[in-house]
């Protein structure tokens, strides 16, 4: 889990599978009131549409 330079309401996480039958996976968290809420989990285009682009390429994502 790493948060955010920029807005530390948002953290970006990945997860390794513990078989290798999957791809390892990353997502995004973002903490509303308090409260932390997975915003998407995956393995492409993660947070598009979700994200703010910044925080996004805060971390080295983009989205077509």
């Amino acid at each position: 889990v790493k948060s955010s330079n920029k807005d530390s309401k948002w953290v970006a996480f990945t997860s390794v599978p513990y078989l290798p039958i999957t791809d390892p996976a990353y997502g995004w968290a973002h903490s509303v009131d308090g409260k932390w809420q997975i915003v998407d989990f995956g393995t492409a285009k993660v947070g598009c549409g979700l994200v703010p682009n910044e925080i996004q390429s805060e971390f080295g994502f983009s989205c077509p």
